[in-house]
């Protein structure tokens, strides 16, 4: 009923609608930049119609609710209904996910849908985060961001960067009846990130190790390293604050939770990225893939193979023989060294080494499906750390 009355209506008013995904960190942030992204370029165009966002009543993070809320109403045509408060958008939202269905799965309904035509939203485009509308705190949110950072030991002047490594924790949180074993091959052991902390942590940093929640403590103790799983200060709002104030944000193997700093351009490490699907919307990233590795023969497979190999489930890896070759603990000082501008035990990379990896990765199709954003957008451009490609060039770039 509710497609026939919109198909009805547009020739008089032309209205589509969406909603935003706001169970999860990743799509809330990532379906919803690509979506405002998109609408900003239809209206510089001149294609005027309105679009309706309908905002849950449950969201991840109520920070970042907040926030939505104050800024998708900034882009042109847009029109916002929260939940919360209005009976008609708790009746029209069973309907609008029906319809955000069929328009990124089926294809199907997209002339009345204005949402992220994929369910990877930004994050898998490369086209880099659009700068407006963009997420902004108020001055009393940022009152309240450094009093609770203050709890922690930070202050404004405090040089600090984000860690998060990737585990099963926050998904076992959130649905906890849910096998999530699947993933787990995208899970990096936390101890191949002790050494990358220490040397922050000698370098003058803090270090905050990021997430909602984790499996166990990190093996680090020191006054200016925050367990910030294990804190009592958690808020929603630092949640999004820190990430948003952090001089570089490390992702151990890349997760929803990265889209946080990626939606303030924060720059980003993103080690043992597994698949490599290096797509973060952020101007300044570099990245170290999960290399792979034939369980017969113990050859790392070349970057051609690799590609044809990018599974979403562990399961797939085992039954066609494939092990892991994850970030060694020294190839991740080295990428997080080049990220902050140090060059002590990095071997840079010339030009032309970075150009050719790049060069290749797209005609085998890295970026084949990066082409959605609106004509004209700007695209990340990743780094492979120095060192690390210059120790896997011959595997990396050899012909099988």
């Amino acid at each position: 009923m509710i497609v026939f009355c919109l198909s009805v209506a547009r020739p008089i008013w032309k209205v589509r609608v969406a909603r935003f995904r706001s169970e999860k960190l990743g799509h809330f942030i990532s379906e919803t930049d690509l979506a405002l992204a998109l609408i900003c370029a239809e209206e510089a165009k001149g294609r005027r119609m309105t679009n309706l966002f309908l905002m849950p009543e449950q969201a991840c993070n109520e920070q970042l609710r907040k926030m939505y809320l104050r800024t998708a109403v900034e882009a042109p045509g847009v029109k916002v209904i929260d939940c919360r408060t209005s009976l008609l958008g708790r009746l029209l939202l069973p309907a609008v996910i029906e319809i955000t269905y069929r328009a990124q799965n089926r294809g199907k309904l997209r002339r009345l849908f204005c949402g992220s035509p994929t369910s990877s939203g930004l994050s898998h485009t490369g086209m880099l985060s659009p700068r407006s509308p963009r997420l902004t705190f108020t001055s009393e949110e940022i009152q309240e961001g450094w009093r609770l950072s203050s709890g922690l030991g930070l202050s404004p002047a405090t040089p600090y960067v984000c860690v998060h490594i990737r585990d099963e924790a926050y998904l076992k949180l959130v649905e906890p009846d849910r096998d999530w074993s699947y993933h787990n091959y995208r899970n990096p052991e936390i101890e191949s990130y002790q050494s990358v902390v220490s040397e922050l942590l000698d370098m003058g940093y803090w270090v905050v190790r990021m997430g909602r929640a984790a499996e166990r403590e990190f093996p680090v103790r020191d006054p200016r390293f925050i367990d910030y799983p294990f804190c009592h200060e958690k808020s929603d709002l630092l949640d999004v604050f820190l990430y948003a104030h952090a001089r570089i944000a490390i992702a151990g193997s890349a997760s929803g939770i990265d889209q946080i700093g990626y939606a303030f351009d924060v720059p980003a490490v993103v080690t043992n990225l597994i698949p490599f699907e290096p797509f973060m919307p952020v101007s300044s990233v570099y990245v170290t893939p999960v290399l792979l590795r034939y369980r017969k023969s113990g050859l790392i497979l070349p970057l051609e193979e690799m590609l044809t190999h990018s599974h979403h489930t562990g399961r797939l890896y085992d039954h066609e023989g494939i092990d892991f070759v994850r970030n060694t603990s020294g190839e991740i000082c080295s990428v997080v060294q080049e990220a902050l501008g140090v060059r002590t035990n990095v071997v840079d990379v010339n030009e032309s080494k970075q150009s050719l990896f790049w060069s290749k990765a797209r005609q085998l199709g890295l970026f084949s499906g990066a082409e959605v954003g609106p004509p004209g957008s700007v695209y990340a451009n990743p780094i492979i750390g120095s060192a690390f490609l210059n120790a896997h060039w011959d595997e990396l770039m050899s012909s099988g």
